[in-house]
């Protein structure tokens, strides 16, 4: 094993091939230099040494007497365990597809199905007693027991299988690795994204109507699913908070649904509802066909707004920037943050040296607590300004310094050409 490091600001083609998005970033090469995976494991010293012991030794453990099922798990929510000689064509097949699994799930082979895990005998007592090659994968979630029906000679029919056997009946928004590559697949593709928002204690009762309202979903559009088109999610709102307030959803709320439609960045929400008789999938057929209104999260809009620096909220944004047809200096900012605090003032100011000008609007938004709507305004920091023409739908992003002189004449200067331009 070979441990190295790249300064990804020296070497950016480097950073760039293998997908470098943010600092530390680390992966590990096995075999193929093009195909690198992630490293997922602990960040500090003894859990990186002893991450790395696992990856270098082999994929496949023998074993030759029985074994408890907590030592198969070993710290995992599932493992794979067979039964298949050492050398056979099976268990060829079986070495290879544990390498594709390294890291996800252990694997486990006997010499005897005999030897499996007391519980898997007790469930499947005709794999135990079998006397050819036999493949169980066991979970600690939904059916804990999955047994292969077929004998595993291709390794591509086997990989499948498992992937199918252990994605999880309801994937939750969380941090679990048994919802990580569920999760990943699920957030890289341009889907509906539906999601059933609820308390942990609701998400704790098996027989709750808040899980039968997922499996009713899934039902409901399992050709789009699996097409890419359209993806269900439980959230445990006590974990979530970031989530409920994407969506603008309190605990008040709940249960609720919510969808986010990716492609448009639209979303959905549907608060206080009852889950039961189908009212969930008629929901989201109703989102689908258009027939629900989309959802903007915006704070109340304010009861007067005759100061020189006008308050923007999302259900306001539309008349007040957008369809102005007036020119708009907009400044995204957050209650929080301290450059904002620091620019309040002379923001103040510049709205008041345009404040007999009909024609410009000094505005602001609190981007925390409100939707921007459309793709025109992209805000990563704040405070973030734009200029924005409302007769010609042209965006400026500010970059210059935040003083009250540079401010007045980056608007002085793009009105002069406005007018210029329509002369």
């Amino acid at each position: 094993m070979v441990l190295a490091k790249i300064d990804a600001t020296e070497e950016p083609e480097i950073a760039n091939k293998y997908h470098v998005r943010g600092y530390p970033s680390l992966k590990m090469f096995r075999g193929d230099p093009n195909a690198p995976v992630d490293y997922e494991g602990p960040r500090e010293s003894a859990g990186i040494v002893q991450f790395l012991k696992k990856q270098v030794g082999p994929a496949v453990r023998m074993n030759e007497r029985k074994l408890h099922l907590d030592d198969i798990y070993d710290g995992h929510h599932a493992a794979l365990i067979a039964s298949a000689p050492e050398g056979s064509p099976e268990f060829v097949v079986l070495k290879g597809v544990a390498e594709h699994f390294r890291g996800d799930i252990p694997f486990h082979v006997f010499t005897s199905s005999g030897d499996f895990p007391a519980e898997v005998c007790e469930h499947s007592p005709k794999v135990c007693e079998a006397k050819g090659v036999e493949v169980v994968v066991v979970k600690k979630y939904d059916d804990a027991i999955m047994v292969y029906p077929d004998n595993p000679e291709n390794a591509s029919d086997l990989q499948s299988w498992i992937r199918k056997v252990l994605k999880p009946s309801i994937t939750m928004l969380s941090r679990d690795s048994m919802y990580k590559k569920t999760l990943e697949l699920y957030f890289a593709r341009n889907s509906l994204k539906v999601l059933v928002i609820d308390t942990s204690e609701s998400w704790a009762d098996e027989n709750n109507s808040v899980r039968a309202a997922v499996h009713e979903i899934q039902n409901a559009y399992t050709v789009e699913h699996e097409a890419g088109e359209l993806d269900v999610i439980g959230v445990d709102a006590t974990e979530n908070a970031a989530a409920l307030d994407f969506f603008g959803v309190t605990k008040d709320d709940l249960p609720a649904i919510v969808a986010h439609d990716v492609k448009k960045d639209n979303k959905y929400v549907h608060k206080g509802i009852s889950l039961k008789d189908g009212r969930a999938v008629a929901w989201v057929e109703g989102v689908i066909k258009g027939e629900v209104e989309k959802h903007t999260k915006s704070e109340p809009k304010p009861e007067t707004n005759d100061g020189p620096v006008k308050v923007i909220v999302g259900t306001t944004f539309d008349e007040l920037v957008l369809d102005s047809n007036k020119l708009v200096l907009i400044e995204f900012y957050a209650p929080w943050c301290g450059h904002c605090k620091r620019l309040e003032p002379i923001y103040k100011e510049v709205g008041e040296a345009f404040a007999d000008d009909d024609s410009i609007v000094i505005a602001k938004m609190d981007a925390t607590a409100n939707d921007i709507p459309g793709d025109k305004f992209k805000v990563s920091g704040f405070p973030t300004l734009y200029l924005y023409d409302g007769k010609t739908g042209e965006v400026k992003s500010y970059k210059g310094d935040r003083s009250k002189d540079d401010l007045i004449t980056f608007i002085k200067s793009h009105g002069e050409a406005a007018a210029h331009d329509e002369l």
